[in-house]
């Protein structure tokens, strides 16, 4: 949480102009990759002329406009939510420059410069946000007391406070 909303500037309140304390932070849905259909075939071919790579969409084309994500995270201030975007289409160029290969380095390189973030920050941001694993995911709590004991003793000693439990793993009966 604390990268996501101090460190890297991703994490947005919602609605921050009521003054409220958030509970929740987010991060702006993603940009859909831009392409047409022509003849039934999906292209993406055509709008090379975008400023990045064909599948990486601008922020003057988004299907979403600017101007309404502002309302809803920055209180209308455009400036803030640019530069998630930013952030987020550097990421996604850097990535798919390393990783696919069919970009030049230097539209990484421009992308990371227009979002004023190395490319270590970069990898950071992929790896939390791509391929986190399941502790990073998800806050698992601590199994509690009546459902450790029920599983470990016999539950007919710890009816009275606890309940019962299973006494052993259940079977598969053919």
């Amino acid at each position: 949480m604390y990268k996501f909303v101090k460190q890297w500037r991703l994490a947005l309140p919602l609605h921050p102009e009521f003054r409220t304390l958030p509970m929740l932070f987010y991060v702006p849905p993603m940009l859909p990759v831009l392409a047409t259909s022509q003849n039934g075939n999906y292209e993406v071919s055509g709008l090379e002329g975008a400023g990045l790579a064909p599948l990486i969409s601008r922020l003057e084309n988004a299907r979403v406009p600017l101007r309404y994500l502002a309302s809803l995270f920055s209180a209308g201030n455009e400036q803030i939510v640019d530069e998630v975007y930013r952030k987020l289409i550097a990421v996604r160029v850097h990535m798919r420059a390393k990783t696919v290969g069919d970009m030049p380095e230097s539209e990484s390189a421009d992308a990371l410069a227009q979002a004023n973030m190395t490319a270590e920050e970069a990898e950071a941001i992929h790896r939390l946000t791509a391929v986190p694993t399941y502790n990073q995911r998800f806050v698992i709590p601590p199994m509690a007391r009546e459902v450790a004991v029920g599983q470990t003793t016999d539950p007919y000693n710890h009816k009275p406070s606890a309940g019962f439990g299973q006494l052993k793993a259940a079977e598969r009966r053919w």
